[in-house]
């Protein structure tokens, strides 16, 4: 057995998932930070051109912020699951195909006339 092919394949079957989830990580930290981001700024657009007898009046700022930060809370959890779950799936599905092209290209070429 040749030492250096060992041990290529073997670093890359180590450093390719760790950099696949390297990427995928820091992409969602960017599409989440920008969700929340655009969501803040559209709610508080809203609150702020709210008529001020009805609303401002009635409402203490506290009560506001509770509800602010809340709900970003909640939709950055649940974001972030279902990110992450739709990522998986692709990355997945991709890799199924690939390995199923490589192994059949007669199946490749159906999938790309079909795609």
């Amino acid at each position: 057995m040749d030492l250096t092919k060992n041990l290529s394949s073997t670093l890359f079957d180590i450093i390719a998932p760790l950099l696949l989830d390297m990427i995928c990580d820091f992409a969602k930290l960017y599409v989440g930070a920008q969700f929340s981001k655009k969501m803040f700024s559209i709610i508080l657009q809203k609150i702020i051109n709210a008529p001020v007898n009805l609303y401002f009046d009635i409402t203490p700022m506290s009560k506001i912020k509770g509800y602010l930060t809340s709900d970003i809370d909640r939709c950055d959890r649940h974001f972030w699951g279902y990110f992450e779950w739709v990522s998986n799936t692709l990355i997945d599905a991709v890799t199924k195909i690939i390995i199923a092209s490589y192994f059949s290209p007669i199946l490749g070429v159906l999938i790309v006339m079909i795609t």
